[in-house]
């Protein structure tokens, strides 16, 4: 059986606590924390480590950093054990990947979304802020501000100003996916060899959350395994769309989420996180 080390930020929330009929369970709203509890019921040895300084004496490191950008010592650390999890990826910013972007001079004449540059809107940089802040210390990310909307233009000429010179906004080529009843948006979901991809519709071009009105499971296109491989993901979440037969990459996250706030999981993503633990296993057997 081996031995499993993940290795989050202090100012991630990696865990919170749930009072439920008079308990304080300790809970987690990410993908990973299901997976590994399920390595755990198979005998592996799980352990939650915070202070990459310090962190050792393991077979595997699971690096679980929540920023966009991961920092040197989170690096460093995964390097001192024998094999480790998403060490190669360092950058998950929009910049980093994005083959939609434009800038106000492009050739592009069709629609464009401005969106935020971070992952996840940003906010994981602002709430580490705010977890600094409360220690009495610096902010570590003092020009990081959410950026919440997702705002679509019909062409470059009525992007605002504003926009294009915002570090913390991009400009890019809206592509949506039309289908029958709306519009959709791809979710592929891997660990390892493990993976699973759906589509889920919306009637409007930003799909997401409570606009969802159904899902479907769909294959996963070839070539997001070889995008997979270029941008050294072990684990994680590509959300895309098809344009023209071929995938096109709107987000990748190497922290999912993968329950409620509430910590309340379904029997089909439980099954889910079951097959990505069978994944996880895969690798640790990898030479």
């Amino acid at each position: 059986m081996a031995r499993i080390v993940l290795l989050h930020h202090i100012d991630d929330n990696f865990f919170h606590f749930n009072r439920r009929f008079g308990l304080r369970r300790k809970q987690s709203v990410f993908m990973m924390k299901s997976v590994l509890d399920d390595l755990a019921r198979r005998g592996h040895r799980i352990r939650y480590e915070s202070d990459p300084d310090r962190v050792s004496g393991g077979d595997l490191l699971i690096l679980h950093v929540n920023l966009s950008r991961v920092p040197a010592a989170f690096l460093a650390a995964a390097a001192r054990f024998p094999a480790s999890i998403n060490a190669a990826v360092t950058d998950i910013s929009k910049r980093s990947y994005s083959q939609l972007l434009v800038v106000a001079d492009s050739d592009w004449d069709g629609p464009v979304i401005v969106k935020s540059n971070l992952n996840y809107h940003g906010l994981p940089e602002v709430w580490h802020n705010e977890r600094a802040s409360a220690r009495g210390l610096d902010a570590p990310y003092p020009d990081v501000r959410p950026v919440m909307d997702y705002d679509i233009y019909p062409r470059l000429s009525e992007v605002p100003e504003p926009c294009w010179t915002d570090p913390m906004r991009v400009v890019e080529k809206f592509i949506p996916e039309v289908v029958k009843d709306g519009f959709g948006v791809r979710a592929y979901i891997f660990c390892g060899a493990a993976e699973r991809c759906t589509l889920q519709v919306a009637p409007t071009g930003i799909v997401k959350g409570e606009g969802i009105i159904r899902s479907e499971v769909v294959p996963v296109p070839p070539q997001l395994r070889q995008l997979r491989d270029r941008m050294g993901f072990d684990y994680g979440k590509f959300d895309f769309v098809m344009h023209n037969g071929a995938p096109v990459l709107l987000d990748a996250n190497k922290t999912p989420s993968g329950v409620s706030a509430r910590g309340t999981i379904s029997h089909h993503i439980a099954q889910g996180n079951r097959t990505l633990a069978d994944g996880l296993e895969g690798l640790l057997r990898a030479p």
